[in-house]
């Protein structure tokens, strides 16, 4: 009896569609398709999406969704039964073009531009020094002979530069024999492990007196940037700890000036320190970032996302964390 209502309901429900839409003119007809195909499409994404609350997700986007087509449609068929058709069809018309055109010439993100202007305009400046690094085969920044020390430079109007593992074998030295390392103080360093500055890796804001056993004979490659473009683009980093409170274990989530997301999956929190599902509390300075918490591995499956700070996390995520996403923030 149940199903047989239900089906009574469904039919009742699509002859009065069918006899809405043939009762509309054309324009109208295809506002009404499309506002269909937006209604079917954003319950779609409400309900499959991560979400703590589905329903109340999918109530916020489609009952304005709902009474926006509804208006519009009556507005585009009261137009055509007036005589104002051809209102009707640019009033349609336009918007589908407008969109068509913002996809074909979609610009970047306001930030993707701002640094990418900073950078054009800032590396051409001849004023700014070259800022020097000392690579040394002795602890302490020692070294028996003054020759065995290794110069690598940070050029004169650049705010940035790669040494990747063939420049440092250049400049005189192998990679695996670096113990200390002097640094400029307008440079921040950062330590890679792979040989072209990508995967594992730690920064540095002193210089090294001794390095410790995760670096000694595993540096593969050196990212150095001049402090103040650094600190424009990349202070003040995300810290998660280990206990609610910002109390236990704390580590620091950088996004470097160059990268427009940091991505920390399982292996590199680990390499930093924290260990799986070991997470209860984060700091989100000012403000300044977004940050997806995902509980699986490698940024797939459900996440939350926060631009604040996490006193304490609620249970649905708290010491349930795999891989992090730390994003700027528009």
């Amino acid at each position: 009896m149940v199903y047989k209502n239900i089906i009574n309901i469904l039919d009742h429900s699509n002859q009065t569609i069918i006899t809405i839409f043939n009762s509309l003119c054309t324009p109208a007809k295809i506002e009404y398709v499309l506002g269909i195909i937006g209604i079917v499409s954003i319950s779609i994404s409400c309900l499959t999406q991560s979400s703590d609350s589905k329903l109340a997700d999918a109530c916020n986007l489609l009952i304005p969704h709902i009474f926006t087509v509804s208006i519009a449609t009556y507005i585009l068929n009261s137009l055509c039964k007036g005589g104002a058709s051809i209102v009707s069809w640019i009033m349609i018309i336009l918007p589908i073009i407008t969109m068509i055109i913002s996809i074909c010439y979609k610009k970047k993100p306001q930030y993707l531009n701002t640094v990418e202007k900073f950078i054009q305009t800032t590396e051409h400046y001849s004023n700014k020094p070259t800022l020097k690094v000392f690579l040394y085969p002795e602890i302490n920044m020692e070294s028996n002979q003054e020759d065995d020390k290794v110069e690598i430079n940070l050029p004169a109007g650049k705010n940035s530069k790669k040494i990747h593992q063939g420049d440092i074998e250049n400049a005189g030295i192998d990679s695996s024999k670096i113990k200390s390392i002097k640094k400029h103080d307008d440079i921040i360093m950062v330590l890679f492990k792979n040989p072209d500055c990508t995967g594992d890796k730690q920064i540095f804001t002193e210089s090294l007196t001794k390095l410790n056993s995760r670096w000694q004979g595993k540096i593969g490659s050196i990212y150095l940037f001049r402090r103040k473009y650094f600190n424009k683009w990349s202070k003040d980093p995300v810290e998660v700890y280990e206990k609610p409170e910002y109390e236990g274990v704390g580590r620091k989530l950088w996004i470097l000036p160059t990268e427009t997301v940091g991505r920390y999956n399982k292996s590199a929190l680990k390499f930093i320190g924290i260990d799986n599902n070991e997470i209860s509390s984060m700091k989100i300075p000012k403000e300044k970032w977004i940050v997806k918490l995902y509980k699986a591995d490698d940024f797939v499956g459900k996440y939350s996302i926060f631009n604040e700070d996490q006193f304490k996390f609620n249970k649905k995520i708290n010491n349930k964390i795999t891989s992090i996403q730390v994003l700027r923030k528009i």
